[in-house]
């Protein structure tokens, strides 16, 4: 298990496990993805991208910046995957599959471990989750079109 390595640096190894074959498990930083995962805190298992990337599912992708992080796909459109951390209304569009590395299979919390596949609260959590982003979107979206139209 990595612990309190850069992403940078835990990158090439988590490639290199998946290109073999592994899995790759290790502890994440940062706020999110709560309350789901807890950086610093739980651990998140890493699989090989399945071939078809459903609405839902966590993935690690690497931005345009070349950051690399762990979000939930909310969406999808013609130019590519909508992204949103569960802690954030901030979404990403045309996240390509070309960006995206891996996807998150499991969760082991307080020696707990949640397989995202098949764990029926888990599985209820994401419905609910992407829902409510999908809702939260909308709404931003129109609040931004009536603020457009109230300025013109």
């Amino acid at each position: 298990m990595i612990k309190n390595l850069p992403m940078d640096e835990l990158f090439p190894l988590i490639k290199e496990a998946l290109l073999k074959g592994s899995e790759f498990s290790f502890i994440p930083n940062g706020t999110s993805m709560l309350p789901l995962i807890r950086g610093g805190v739980d651990t998140v298992r890493l699989s090989k991208l399945p071939d078809t990337v459903r609405i839902g599912d966590i993935i690690l992708y690497c931005r345009p910046s070349g950051q690399k992080v762990m979000h939930r796909v909310i969406g999808k459109t013609g130019a590519g995957y909508i992204f949103c951390g569960d802690n954030q209304s901030a979404r990403e569009r045309g996240v390509t599959r070309e960006d995206m590395a891996a996807i998150v299979t499991h969760i082991t919390r307080d020696g707990k471990t949640v397989d995202l596949e098949n764990d029926r609260d888990y599985l209820r959590y994401k419905k609910r989750t992407v829902h409510k982003k999908r809702i939260l979107c909308r709404i931003t979206e129109i609040k931004r079109a009536t603020k457009k139209l109230l300025h013109l």
